[in-house]
């Protein structure tokens, strides 16, 4: 199955009660790609979730610029 990337009104019915300010923050971070909005899903705001996906050691978004580009 092949997947496209969210639009932003696709994002607002995964994230509810984020504002439209972190939906915004999220489509810039993730270019709507629905595995990586998945990490961040998991999360009440955008801030929270960028530190603890992106940060923290063993996050699951810490190294993945660096394996893409392998």
């Amino acid at each position: 199955m092949r997947l496209f990337p969210f639009a932003t009104a696709e994002m607002s019915e995964m994230f509810p009660l984020w504002n439209v300010s972190d939906l915004a923050s999220a489509y810039v971070i993730t270019g709507g790609v629905p595995y990586y909005l998945s990490f961040l899903s998991r999360h009440e705001d955008i801030r929270s979730a960028i530190h603890d996906e992106f940060f923290l050691p063993g996050s699951s978004l810490l190294t993945e610029a660096e394996l893409f580009m392998k």
